[in-house]
């Protein structure tokens, strides 16, 4: 293990500001009041949910955030939409698991985002054969190929006295990204179980056995959601333009479906943290992004909801459309995240908007 402590005061929650612009131009700041109307906005349009408005409103009623009794595990610690220099920042413990550097180094810029920061940063180490046969450490781990250690890593690592959150982040294309959210799912259980076993082995009042999980969800998938999504969408839709509709017609466009299903609305409501008055299934699901990224994220959902109702804490937020390079780098997305904002309210966002 590599560790990295860093050198700076907590960060101020006053500091949040959101770079924006729409149609993806380089964004303006926004903080404060200005902020607030921004997200408001949001919502009333049917971009976002209101509970993203009141997401803004509690981080900015905070004086302080101070992670320091907390440790998070970002498996995909180099992820575009990863929170880690937020969470070092606050001065929260992160193990960090990413692959070792290759074409695109990242580890540099992760433990200077370290070193800058109130946090504590751990990243796994291994010895490997360098170049003419001398032996160095290599920073970092792949979560295919090293899974088993990775799990027993984090169970030796992450201090038992803090809460624990794992952050299942990592992507890779094509069925690559199934078999890497079953590596995340695998290390998840893992580490659970490890936990458990050495509170009630060692019998120290101080441990938390307790393990919290952590998912960005996507759009692009079935989900439960309110009744006033389906009237926005036919608000917005009465004020397509012509083309647009011509295009439906015609069978380029589809609109997204809606199918009542009470069974899943009655879950829904069930969820005290669920937004959701139930009734209505979205099907966002798109055909051009092939089943595995759909498989790979139906996995990370059940095993949030298998936590849940187990009574784990879990967090799984949806994120909205990202101008991602995993997004861009495919022609079809590419080029849907160039138009999207003319199909009201749909909207791609810069990363750092995220």
């Amino acid at each position: 293990t590599e560790t990295v402590v860093g050198e700076k005061p907590l960060a101020k929650c006053s500091d949040l500001i959101v770079p924006y612009n729409p149609n993806l131009q380089p964004g303006r700041p926004y903080r404060g009041s200005e902020l607030r109307e921004l997200v408001s906005e949001w919502a009333k349009d049917g971009n976002i949910e209101k509970s993203a408005v009141h997401s803004v409103d509690f981080f900015s009623s905070l004086k302080e955030l101070n992670l320091k009794g907390k440790c998070f595990v970002l498996l995909g610690a180099s992820s575009e939409m990863g929170p880690l220099e937020y969470l070092l920042g606050y001065g929260a413990t992160v193990l960090a698991v990413a692959r070792p550097d290759g074409k695109k180094p990242k580890w540099d810029r992760i433990k200077s985002l370290a070193r800058n920061s109130a946090g504590k940063l751990l990243c796994p180490c291994k010895k490997d054969a360098g170049n003419n046969g001398n032996k160095g450490v290599v920073v970092g781990a792949d979560l295919l190929k090293d899974t088993p250690a990775l799990a027993e890593w984090i169970s030796e690592t992450a201090p038992m006295d803090k809460e624990l959150y794992i952050c299942s982040y990592a992507y890779m294309d094509g069925g690559m990204f199934v078999r890497v959210s079953a590596a995340m799912d695998a290390i998840i259980r893992r580490v659970a179980e490890e936990r458990k076993r050495r509170k009630e082995e060692e019998k120290k009042d101080n441990y938390d056995d307790s393990v919290r999980l952590v998912y960005i969800d996507t759009p692009t998938h079935p989900h439960v959601v309110p009744v006033e999504c389906k009237a926005i969408s036919n608000m917005h839709y009465q004020s397509a333009s012509l083309f647009q509709k011509i295009f439906q017609a015609l069978g380029v466009l589809k609109p997204n479906g809606y199918v009542s299903v009470p069974a899943a609305a009655a879950a829904a409501k069930k969820s005290p943290s669920s937004s959701s008055s139930g009734e209505l299934l979205c099907d966002g699901l798109l055909p051009f992004q092939g089943p595995n990224y759909a498989v790979g994220k139906l996995l990370q959902r059940i095993r949030a909801m298998n936590a849940y109702l187990n009574g784990w804490k879990v967090s799984i937020t949806v994120g909205p459309g990202t101008a991602t390079n995993s997004v861009l780098h495919a022609k079809l997305a590419a080029k849907a995240v160039k138009y999207m904002h003319n199909f009201r309210p749909n909207e791609f966002f810069l990363v750092e908007t995220v």
